[in-house]
């Protein structure tokens, strides 16, 4: 039950951080010369808070599975950098082209939101993921003996 708190306040924050994101970016766009569609923002804010929510996943994973707050926070953050510079170096590096199909960062930026909209097949994607890390999670800490 704690864990399934956990998790729901995470995913709660980070769409708490949508609405801020979402808000900021609709009124700050009529200060300046930029032509965005408010559906277009939304869906890149949301694309984004996706790729958040999925590392809050992995990172509760890691902790369900070692049960030590340094290691999912360390193998939270040394993946989603690889993930990163996959994505990013992905452009000059061909042989990085066959990661992209599974990295949450071209999932979360590689259909360019602001531009295109949502892409469905990524969210689809993105969302399944996130379902079976949580899941893992949940699983994986119920299988373990806590009580030691």
């Amino acid at each position: 039950r704690i864990l399934a708190t956990k998790i729901i306040s995470g995913i709660c924050a980070q769409l708490l951080l949508v609405i801020v994101t979402f808000s900021t970016l609709v009124i700050g766009i009529r200060f300046v010369d930029i032509s965005l569609s408010t559906l277009k923002i939304l869906a890149a804010s949301f694309s984004c808070a996706m790729l958040g929510i999925m590392f809050h996943g992995v990172a509760t994973l890691f902790g369900s599975v070692f049960g030590k707050k340094p290691i999912a926070l360390g193998g939270t953050i040394a993946l989603a950098i690889a993930g990163f510079l996959f994505y990013s170096l992905a452009p000059l590096v061909h042989t990085f082209d066959r990661v992209l199909g599974i990295n949450p960062f071209q999932w979360a930026l590689g259909s360019n939101a602001l531009k295109s909209g949502l892409d469905l097949g990524y969210m689809f994607l993105s969302f399944s993921t996130v379902l079976v890390i949580y899941g893992a999670s949940l699983l994986t800490l119920r299988a373990r003996d806590i009580s030691a």
